[in-house]
């Protein structure tokens, strides 16, 4: 026998319709519709209900010689257990639930039409809808989502661009990938507007040891590159700058009428003058970063 085919056996056996037999197990007409056609099944809260009502619950699943109703003797224990599984069984159903709501946030977040796209699937069992909602989500609105994710954090940080030269503060580096970004740092942008006057900031890479210790070979360094004036170098200041086809980080001094360029480090590179026919000033160094070995 089609187990499905019980429920309207167990109805019959009442002398009850589908829509008085829905409203006396407390679910929708349609939900009743599917027990009898196989095509969902009842949760603990129904089989509680049936169980009330003299039915053994096992029967509804059972191919065997299960009977239809509980002995009376036996019936309030057939109770207790069926309503320990209604118990768990809604338990269940919030945990899902919960999950489902928790799908359709982001789905309305994202500012998908839930309400139509669910009344499509609400015959389905919770676990499916749970699915489908999941799945709305990932093919239509997951672009959405990181887009709005982004204009989060860049409301939280501002993305300063890292750009492929390596600055020297050995003997000089060539410029190797030209004004290339291979990257980004984030900073505050209240920290940043206070450093960076000019809001023209980026990120490089130090080569060399010319410069320790405040700068160490592979640190980091951002540099403020709204201040580029030769005129307005502040003495003593560390700068990024190139000479032809090298850049390099320094300290930058007027000494009359020369532009000197000074090392921390004497022994890895003496101070001396910079030809100014092939000098161009990158901007100041306001920041260092490096790891701790």
């Amino acid at each position: 026998m089609d187990n499905s085919n019980k429920f309207k056996i167990a109805r019959q056996a009442l002398g009850k319709n589908q829509k008085e037999m829905a409203d006396l197990v407390k679910v929708a007409h349609r939900s009743w519709q599917g027990y009898e056609q196989g095509t969902s099944v009842p949760g603990g809260n129904v089989l509680k209900v049936l169980a009330e009502l003299g039915f053994n619950v096992n029967w509804f699943f059972d191919d065997g010689e299960t009977p239809m109703f509980t002995e009376p003797r036996d019936k309030a224990a057939h109770i207790d257990m069926v309503s320990e599984i209604a118990f768990n069984d809604k338990e269940a159903t919030a945990r899902r639930t919960k999950k489902m709501e928790a799908v359709s946030s982001l789905l309305h977040k994202a500012g998908e039409a839930v309400e139509s796209f669910r009344d499509e699937i609400k015959e389905a069992p919770v676990d499916t809808q749970i699915e489908a909602l999941t799945e709305k989500l990932k093919r239509e609105t997951l672009n959405r989502l990181l887009a709005e994710d982004r204009l989060n954090k860049e409301e939280e940080w501002i993305m300063v661009p890292q750009y492929g030269d390596r600055l020297s503060d050995g003997g000089g580096s060539f410029v190797e990938n030209g004004n290339e970004v291979v990257g980004h740092f984030a900073f505050k942008p209240k920290w940043l507007k206070r450093k960076c006057l000019s809001g023209k900031c980026a990120v490089f890479h130090v080569a060399g040891d010319s410069m320790f210790p405040i700068i160490q070979d592979g640190d980091v360094v951002l540099v403020d590159m709204g201040q580029n004036d030769p005129k307005e170098v502040r003495d003593g200041k560390i700068y990024a700058f190139s000479e032809g086809e090298l850049i390099r980080v320094k300290r930058l001094s007027w000494e009359g009428q020369a532009l000197w360029s000074i090392s921390d480090n004497k022994q890895v590179s003496p101070d001396r003058a910079i030809d100014m026919s092939i000098f161009s000033l990158i901007g100041r160094v306001i920041w260092v970063g490096h790891e701790v070995w």
